[in-house]
């Protein structure tokens, strides 16, 4: 069986898996003792670590601002076993909590003694993230405490994909006030990230430019696979402007493109460094942490048609944890413009 469901504000994604539910003359907890049990279940976790892929020890409960954050909170606890709870896996399951911003997955033995109270989570390990089932969770389990593994009916996956970010408004400087050129030519309060002089065979001058309008900068935790490709961006309403020396001439805003591939608007801005993810560093001042660092590149030019003109570009960003979005782009002479060639 399986049942795919979506929770509309901390919780995206809720799966269950299952092949049944084990015998037992444990009684069915009753609905209203859910917080009881989340309660007991942190008590058992409170103190406890677990190893992550990358040779960290990352706490399994805590508060939810707590640095490095725990993979475990109360309000966590309490929307997990009330997944176990609908799914009538009760006494005994599988428990799989997934959190998007990270590329392992947590895998514990939820169960109720006679007594009707929650038992010691036994065992309790991290896992590379995969497709589960009991076949795969049982091979994870003998794989990670050398055992082998209780039998185990039922499965439910509980996953998280929330993620607290930081974002700070860039805010106009005097020489943006006082622009020229191109940026005199764009909305209040944009930002040029990347711009190209290019040569579209008319002797005039030309630029082509990524722009942000309500440009924000967010910094990246760089704790895990994924936040450490992206690294620290820029996010906002992203353009490609094609501009002459008095006038744009040209300009595609990006935002369907990101937004069919599920994603928001943004522009890396900075990799991530070693001890970016360090609670000493992520409280120093945005301004004295990123003031010596060169922003990445963005734009290549490039010939695609082998026309011997470099008046194609090439952007390839950092998506999530080993995925890319590449965005193919093309310049035309006449009038000078812009249109998209692919994004994949």
């Amino acid at each position: 069986m399986r049942v795919h469901r979506e929770w509309s504000s901390l919780l995206v994604l809720i799966a269950l898996l299952g092949a049944g539910t084990a015998g037992s003359r444990t009684a069915v907890p009753a609905a209203d003792r859910i917080p009881e049990l989340a309660s007991e279940l942190a008590s058992r976790l409170t103190g406890k670590s677990v190893r992550t892929p990358d040779a960290r020890d990352l706490a399994l409960y805590g508060e939810p601002n707590a640095v490095p954050a725990p993979l475990l909170t109360a309000e966590r606890l309490v929307q997990c076993l009330t997944t176990v709870h609908e799914a009538a896996a009760w006494p005994e399951t599988w428990l799989i909590v997934q959190d998007a911003s990270r590329d392992f997955d947590l895998v514990l033995r939820i169960r109720l003694g006679e007594d009707a109270r929650v038992a010691d989570p036994e065992p309790l390990f991290i896992a590379p993230r995969r497709e589960w089932d009991s076949e795969a969770v049982g091979a994870a389990a003998r794989a990670a405490t050398g055992r082998k593994p209780p039998r185990v009916a039922n499965v439910v996956i509980q996953s998280f994909s929330t993620r607290t970010e930081t974002t700070y408004v860039y805010e106009p400087t005097d020489a943006g006030r006082r622009a020229q050129g191109l940026l005199a030519l764009l909305p209040n309060g944009s930002i040029i990230r990347e711009a190209r002089r290019v040569d579209l065979g008319d002797a005039a001058i030309h630029t082509v430019a990524l722009v942000l309008g309500d440009p924000k900068f967010v910094p990246s935790g760089c704790r895990d696979c994924r936040e450490r490709e992206r690294g620290h961006v820029d996010a906002g309403a992203v353009q490609v402007v094609v501009a002459g020396e008095k006038a744009i001439e040209d300009r595609l805003d990006l935002a369907g493109v990101f937004a069919a591939r599920g994603l928001e608007p943004f522009l890396p801005r900075f990799a991530c460094r070693p001890g970016d993810d360090a609670e000493e560093t992520r409280k120093q001042p945005v301004n004295e942490r990123f003031r010596d660092r060169e922003p990445e590149p963005l734009m290549r030019l490039v010939d695609l048609d082998r026309d011997g003109k470099a008046r194609e570009i090439l952007l390839d960003l950092a998506a999530d944890c080993q995925v890319r979005f590449r965005v193919a782009l093309a310049l035309l002479a006449e009038p000078p413009s812009v249109r998209l060639l692919e994004a994949r």
